[in-house]
């Protein structure tokens, strides 16, 4: 099982210079991927794929004056990670075997088999290069109208005089990974005895909640309206999401293909919904 981590390092000196000229260097990113991939495969490990988003974030991270870690700045930016590391820093040479091999050395994560995507960005700032690296896994999530789901909800909810309610990404990011454990684990109740509730596993991404509640389904099928009903018809669920002072929520839907039961639904679906 992978487990989920966090890691945020910076190498060199930072050096912001307000009048330099920035730009990326594609060629220079395609270069170090290739390299990379090289050194993986040459590990026996699988190549990673370089994600064009995913290296505008790192950019637009390094970029600027952001505050906490990377890769939370990630999530915020709808980024749903099971593992994930982040590097930073200033070289005096942009030469792809330069980046490389500083990246290597300092980059531990681009030896991990728990990773399959980067996102890679070489800026030129006029008398120094600023280097940025995500390294993450992501699992795709089952196919599943968000915005139809948020549009059904709200308007059950003002049938019944409530207010509407938000996505916010931090508890999208606690749905997915509790219907993940769902997958691997079958059954919720094992983690439970382990220590984990609702509230530290919103609290474990960042999100500080003064009122939570959630609702978990199996289903055959992923039609918004379907979910949503499944969920109304319970009257615990109905109950959660008739919550008067939730303003905020998260879902998500993880595909079990392998799952020993289809017959009871090969989807597992988490709804979070909080008040910060």
């Amino acid at each position: 099982m992978i487990k989920t981590t966090v890691q945020s390092t910076f190498f060199g000196f930072l050096i912001f210079l307000t009048s330099a000229i920035s730009y990326a260097d594609e060629g220079v990113v395609r270069q170090v991927t290739q390299r990379i991939n090289a050194m993986r495969k040459a590990a026996s490990l699988p190549e990673v794929r370089l994600n064009a988003d995913l290296s505008a974030l790192a950019k637009k991270y390094v970029s600027g004056s952001k505050e906490g870690k990377a890769c939370v700045f990630a999530q915020e930016n709808g980024y749903k990670w099971e593992a994930c590391s982040f590097s930073a820093g200033s070289l005096t040479s942009g030469d792809p075997s330069v980046v490389f091999n500083t990246l290597r050395t300092r980059a531990s994560a681009l030896k991990s088999p728990e990773i399959d995507e980067i996102g890679l960005s070489v800026q030129n700032m006029g008398n120094h290069y600023l280097v940025a690296i995500f390294m993450a896994k992501f699992l795709p999530e089952a196919s599943f109208n968000r915005q139809e789901f948020l549009q059904i909800l709200n308007q059950f909810r003002a049938v019944h005089g409530l207010n509407k309610v938000a996505y916010e990404p931090r508890l999208d990011q606690a749905a997915y990974n509790w219907a993940k454990k769902h997958v691997e684990w079958q059954m919720a109740a094992e983690h439970e005895a382990r220590g984990s509730t609702l509230e530290k596993r919103i609290e474990a991404t960042g999100y500080v909640p003064m009122a939570q509640a959630e609702n978990v389904g199996r289903y055959i099928t992923l039609g918004a309206q379907f979910v949503f009903d499944g969920w109304k018809e319970s009257p615990g669920h109905r109950e959660n999401m008739l919550r008067s002072i939730v303003t905020q929520v998260g879902v998500a839907c993880i595909d079990a293909p392998l799952h020993n039961r289809k017959d009871l639904g090969q989807y597992f679906c988490v709804l979070v919904l909080a008040k910060p």
